[in-house]
């Protein structure tokens, strides 16, 4: 938060929001790298988040249409359409089978 003009929450802010709310109460699954994308998959009971971003450049977000959300950085849902991953993450969830 910046408080020389008033409170501002800076960038910062939304992304640690971000990946609190939606990864407090997951675990660590997998964590891979292929060249420059970074993969890690958290899951509950409940639901499995995968988490994608690209230290350097772009590339397609593969199997896009299995997510039930995509969610950027700094909490803005994104439409459930073709994707590029960036070097800001995306979080992908998909509900889990509740069996």
């Amino acid at each position: 938060i910046d408080t020389r003009e008033g409170i501002k929450k800076r960038p910062g802010f939304y992304a640690y929001k971000t990946m609190l709310s939606l990864l407090q109460d997951k675990q660590v699954t997998r964590y891979s790298i292929e060249g420059d994308h970074h993969h890690v998959v958290f899951e509950n009971s409940h639901e499995r988040i995968e988490v994608h971003w690209m230290r350097k450049g772009t590339q397609p977000l593969k199997h896009f249409y299995t997510y039930q959300r995509i969610i950027s950085r700094d909490g803005e849902e994104l439409s459930l359409s073709s994707k590029e991953i960036t070097t800001s993450p995306l979080y992908c969830v998909q509900q889990k089978d509740p069996r």
